[in-house]
């Protein structure tokens, strides 16, 4: 068992607890542990009882209390957890295993065990802890690591180790993991209060160590000892307080010291680790990053994260590096040290400079670093979770951070050079600020996949580098429909007429090829911005322009996107599916479900006529304005009209009559299909060719001359092959809308279906009043949980008198 010390995590019972005292409390008997709950909720006061104070709570209100010691669970080592876990001694959460745990109900609701075939074989197998390749202990009160010696000759083969919800408190057991299971390489951190602490060396110290490496005079950093308290510092903490202290008015336990800093151990085998809810900020992710050169995952999800932007001081180290490095080869005669990044050859320095601070982390090549510090008044403070920002200042913050220059681009060079390997990057709900807080990112050589759902303060997308975006061949959208981003278009100097088709419209509307290939040779050169990110998700943030869409196709390597949960598809009638895939030309997966080629030649097409729609509108207008407004907001018409642009002209062209038309080029052959269920209507499907100008009104008549169901009781849904949703065709605002606003093609369907606009007013209401039923319902059983509970802890807890 762990010892028990001022500042270490415990559990009580289900609930999780940090130390804030050990000693005798007044009028009581025996020792009593003073700990602040994690939940708030549990605790009677905030340090202080009968008058005299015990310690302080780091959160506000009344979140400490009194227990006795022998009722605390300071926690076990690593191989004490793993031999009970694997030997079937306890299970998850320190819960009981349950013999009868895997079972099903039979026909008089008797439980009938299962029985797994090879099931002991398992268990014989699982118990050989030496061969364990993967371990999960996962809330098995995990506080300490075992000597190096121990866990290397117990698990010579581990290589993923899961320590979610468990007592760890310091990076320093991540290094002893590491260092003594070299196979490691995927670790679960989840759920534990990490606090980090690294020394990061002077200018100084960097320099002597600079010409000592070049000597080949450095030897390597000795491991980090075990961080289980010694006899005598435990006996120190559990000594009664003297009698003097306890009649004294204050009784403060003076809260303990931070440990002194650390030199960082390299780490170079851990590809995977997982941060999630671990209360750590984005600086001290700087500041372990020197120490793990192969990582390709990171998770860092439920942290206070509000900016990806370093600390000055992390630029000004950064910066100082090639100065150090150069400064200690011009004393040796071997070669010189690696040549300066580009902004540290143009001797850029940060806006501000930091205050004097401790130095703290021994990177890999040697460079300085500083333990983050309170910054100066006006900046944001990494980390502090409050969430009085207002909207305003968010905005001011997004364009002052859009403005940054040349420290944006050193932030970027910096964090390239700190994650060069790092490929997936999981930022879900850590309350970033907005999108330009994640621009350091842009130069991450290998990074794939981007997480960001649940960030409802990113509102907009936008691309740091357009020049890139515009040196996308545009033969290539012309290869393969939608496979390349068109640059914004400029307005054309022939606008349409009114009398012109959409077509038409849409075919003046797109720029000349030249226009596209300016920009190209001074692209070429620049830096491309995300290089190989492929995959964003962006579920439930607060996007809410088309724009931000627009800017996906930017993205040279963009083939999966989330974006469920955000006010933009709420925009579409239809959900938005069809607009994202028209907009956005690589698109594989769009919310999870795959893109096949079918559905982005439906999609682009169908979004191609609501272009086309927008502009015969402004032409009928005839506002320039509006026009260019339309070729403004669709970025992708050009290489839409390079593929499309000749199917669109023959569909729109004029009706038979007119020069050049024919009837099969005006026309669009539909099913027509009944699925009414009432008395008079005639069920089934018929083949209908319409002409692409029929309106919804006039369909709905043709359908009740059909199928008999009267035109104010009728329900149209529009549905294309292989989409299982259909579309929605009701609503006054589209009564005039023309098919060919809908985008249909031949083989398309429409259903037919009666509906009483009595019973859906009362459908709706009943709905309503059983959510609201339900949701009594789901209160009323929260509460006897609620009893139950405590009910439950009032007989564990024991005599009131154990815990005050």
């Amino acid at each position: 068992m762990a010892t028990p010390s001022v500042g270490c995590r415990v559990r009580i019972l289900k609930d999780y607890a940090t130390v804030r005292y050990i000693g005798p409390v007044a009028k009581q008997e025996g020792t009593w542990v003073g700990v602040e709950w994690d939940d708030p909720s549990r605790g009677k006061h905030d340090g202080s009882t009968g008058g005299i104070r015990y310690f302080e709570c780091k959160a506000s209100g009344n979140a400490g209390s009194f227990v006795r010691i022998e009722r605390v669970s300071f926690g076990v080592s690593v191989l004490e957890a793993l031999r009970a876990r694997y030997n079937n001694e306890t299970a998850e959460h320190g819960e009981e295993v349950k013999e009868d745990e895997l079972y099903v109900h039979t026909s008089r609701n008797r439980r009938v065990r299962v029985q797994l075939v090879g099931e002991e074989k398992i268990q014989q197998k699982q118990r050989q802890i030496h061969a364990l390749e993967s371990a999960r202990l996962v809330g098995l009160d995990v506080a300490f690591v075992d000597a190096a010696s121990a866990l290397s000759s117990s698990l010579p083969a581990l290589t993923s180790l899961d320590l979610t919800c468990n007592l760890l408190t310091n990076w320093a057991a991540v290094e002893q993991l590491a260092t003594a299971l070299p196979n490691l390489s995927a670790l679960n951190l989840s759920e534990n209060r990490i606090q980090i602490q690294i020394q990061i060396p002077t200018a100084e110290q960097t320099a002597e160590e600079q010409k000592e490496t070049v000597a080949g005079e450095v030897q390597p950093a000795a491991s980090t000892q075990n961080t289980e308290p010694s006899a005598g510092e435990a006996a120190a903490a559990l000594a009664p307080v003297p009698a003097a202290a306890t009649a004294a008015t204050t009784a403060t336990a003076l809260p303990p010291q931070p440990p002194a800093p650390r030199r960082g151990v390299l780490l170079p085998g851990l590809r995977v680790l997982v941060l999630n809810d671990c209360g750590i900020s984005w600086q001290d992710v700087l500041q372990v990053a020197p120490q793990l050169p192969s990582l390709q995952e990171l998770h860092c999800c439920g942290n206070s994260i509000p900016s990806l932007h370093p600390a000055p001081h992390h630029l000004r180290h950064s910066s100082s590096r090639a100065s150090t490095a150069a400064a200690a080869a011009a004393t040796t005669t071997t070669p010189p040290a690696l040549p300066p990044t580009q902004q540290e050859a143009e001797g850029q320095q940060p806006l501000q400079q930091p205050q004097q601070q401790a130095t703290v982390i021994n990177q890999e090549d040697g460079s300085p670093q500083q333990q983050p510090q309170p910054q100066q008044q006006g900046q944001v403070q990494e980390g502090d979770g409050s969430g009085g920002e207002q909207a305003a200042n968010d905005v001011q913050s997004e364009c002052d951070d859009e403005a940054g220059g040349n420290d944006d681009e050193a932030a970027a060079e910096l964090l390239a050079s700190l994650f060069p390997r790092l490929q997936v990057l999981t930022l879900e709900e850590v309350g970033l600020r907005g999108w330009s807080q994640l621009l350091p990112l842009r130069r991450l050589p290998a990074l794939t996949r981007l997480h960001l759902a649940g960030n409802p303060r990113i509102t907009h997308v936008r691309y740091p580098d357009a020049a890139a975006a515009a040196a996308v061949p545009a033969a290539a959208a012309v290869a393969a429909p939608g496979a390349a981003a068109a640059t914004e278009s400029q307005p054309s100097t022939s606008s349409p007429s009114a009398s012109d088709s959409p077509a038409a419209a849409v075919a003046a509307a797109a720029p000349d090829p030249t226009t596209a290939a300016v920009p190209a040779a001074a692209a070429a050169a620049a830096s491309v911005s995300f290089p190989r990110l492929t995959a964003l998700f962006l579920g439930g943030c607060g996007i809410a322009d088309w724009g931000s869409v627009d800017q996906l196709d930017r993205f040279p390597e963009l083939k999966e996107v989330r974006l469920t949960g955000n006010p933009v598809l709420a925009l579409s009638r239809t959900g938005g599916r069809f607009e994202v895939i028209g907009r956005v030309s690589r698109l594989r997966h769009l919310n999870g479900a795959e893109v096949r080629p079918r559905e982005r030649r439906d999609s682009e097409l169908r979004y191609l006529q609501h272009i086309a729609a927008e502009m015969e509108a402004a032409a009928a207008a005839g506002d320039e304005t509006s026009r260019a407004a339309v070729r403004a907001a669709h970025p992708r018409l050009r290489a839409l009209m390079e593929v499309y642009g000749s199917v669109l002209a023959t569909a729109a062209r004029g009706g038979p009559g007119g020069p050049g038309g024919s009837l099969a080029a005006s026309t669009v052959e539909l099913k027509l299909t009944c699925v009414a269920a009432a008395a008079q209507a005639k069920m089934g499907t018929q083949v209908k060719k319409l002409p692409r100008t029929t309106t919804v009104s006039a369909l709905r008549l043709l359908c009740e001359r059909l199928f008999k169901v009267p035109a104010d009781r009728m329900a149209l849904f529009l549905r294309a092959p292989g989409d299982p949703l259909p579309e929605d065709l009701g609503g006054s605002e589209l009564e005039d809308r023309p098919l060919a606003f809908f985008g249909v093609q031949a083989g398309y369907e429409v259903l037919v279906d009666e509906v009483d606009p009595g019973e859906v007013r009362a459908a709706g209401e009943r709905s309503r009043q059983q959510a609201a039923a339900a949701h009594e319902q789901r209160l009323a059983e929260q509460l006897r949980a609620a009893e139950r509970m405590q009910a439950e802890v009032a007989r564990n807890m024991g005599a009131p008198q154990q815990q005050q």
